[in-house]
């Protein structure tokens, strides 16, 4: 068996009554005082605490995820970008030591290179 009812509609009736209470976030109600009680149990009771509490902790763990994540992927570019820099700056010094006409391997040794990655850099 099967009951329908319609909320929209609100009329003297006891059922309409009960109805109405359900379109409520929180009510208290005299007439219908264990479904008061109950509510107020399922939506503040030590049920929902858990919960927010689960929730809450789920949440603070997946934000330290996401900075620990975010603070990784930072350091790595830094680090990519400092040594790009470095590697320029080296090229710059080879240039400037072959400008002045300093033989390759002194130039691989001041820098501390091997020989051929000199001369690749140098006939570019």
């Amino acid at each position: 068996m099967s009951v329908y009812v319609n909320t929209e509609v609100a009329e003297d009736s006891l059922i309409s009554e009960l109805m109405q209470c359900f379109l409520k976030t929180d009510f208290e109600d005299d007439k219908f005082s264990n479904i008061s009680r109950r509510t107020k149990e399922i939506k503040h009771g030590e049920e929902d605490e858990k919960m927010c509490k689960s929730v809450e902790e789920y949440a603070e763990r997946k934000a330290k995820e996401a900075a620990k994540e975010a603070a990784q992927k930072a350091a790595k570019k830094a680090t990519e970008e400092a040594v790009k820099k470095a590697m320029a700056d080296k090229k710059k010094t080879v240039e400037k030591l072959n400008d002045m006409g300093m033989d390759i391997s002194l130039i691989a040794s001041a820098v501390d290179m091997d020989e051929e990655t000199i001369k690749q850099w140098l006939e570019k």
